[in-house]
């Protein structure tokens, strides 16, 4: 059976939007800033300068945490996922040989 070209094109397009995945990096500045964030809502300036803010910005830290989360699973599927696409491609273009 030969293998459908659209298939090995289609994982070739994969491979590049992983590789883009891959290349974001650990996302310094958003991890800095959370960090930042948490130190300026212990520090009690925002309480001084209105009280919602303390409950506000512990909401951002709280989502930004959940995304730094969410990427690092992501930045890790992309990894994981790249080898599993490259060895697919490898097998399947012996057999289309």
């Amino acid at each position: 059976m030969m293998v459908d070209k659209q298939v090995i094109s289609l994982i070739e397009n994969s491979l590049v939007e992983l590789d883009t995945l891959k290349k974001l990096g650990e996302l310094p500045a958003t991890q800095q800033l959370s960090i930042e964030l948490k130190k300026l809502n212990a520090s009690g300036e925002l309480e001084a300068m209105n009280p919602l803010l303390t409950t506000y910005v512990a909401s951002i830290v709280k989502n930004v945490g959940f995304l730094l989360g969410t990427y690092n699973s992501v930045h890790t599927h992309a990894e994981n996922r790249t080898g599993e696409l490259q060895e697919l491609m490898a097998q399947l273009s012996k057999a289309a040989k």
